[in-house]
């Protein structure tokens, strides 16, 4: 598996992103990081951990909280992975319902609108962010299930719900 760059140590080193500025820009590029992560822990778990399954996963945030994926939905608790900045709600693949807090992050809600937009209010500003322009987070689990699918028992089994995985994250990102 490839090495993750490392992680940002505080909020103020994530540049802002989808065409914001200053901290709702931060914070929403502090979000992706954070799926990212979530993703890539997941890939971990199933490739070289080889002991879970997909449908009853729980993963702890780097900074705090933990994540799980269960019922067909990923549930997120107080997950951070900047500083400052983390993620509950739910996702599924249908509907995403995300509240961002933390002490440095521009507080709000995220949730999936209309022909595929993440659409929300981050610190007081509205934002909308059309999700089919990133692909992070279902290229970052398929080249992790491509590379270490052979160190798990599962084998085909294993891709198979890296794919199931790609597809609900890739539907948020």
């Amino acid at each position: 598996l490839r090495p993750a760059p490392p992680p940002p140590v505080r909020l103020g080193l994530v540049s802002p992103t989808g065409g914001y500025r200053g901290l709702p820009g931060r914070t929403l590029h502090a979000v992706a990081l954070t799926i990212q992560d979530f993703a890539r822990q997941v890939a971990l778990q199933l490739t070289v951990g080889g002991s879970a399954e997909l449908h009853a996963l729980r993963i702890g945030g780097l900074r705090a909280g933990w994540g799980q994926i269960a019922g067909g939905a990923v549930r997120l608790a107080g997950y951070s992975f900047v500083p400052g900045v983390s993620l509950s709600g739910t996702v599924r693949a249908e509907s995403a319902d995300l509240r961002i807090g933390g002490a440095a992050a521009a507080h709000g809600t995220l949730r999936l609108g209309a022909r595929a937009t993440l659409v929300g209010t981050l610190g007081g500003k509205r934002v909308r962010v059309n999700l089919g322009d990133s692909e992070a987070t279902p290229a970052i689990v398929d080249a992790d299930a491509q590379q270490g699918s052979h160190l798990a028992g599962g084998g085909s089994a294993v891709d198979a719900d890296l794919r199931r995985l790609a597809g609900l994250l890739g539907s948020l990102l």
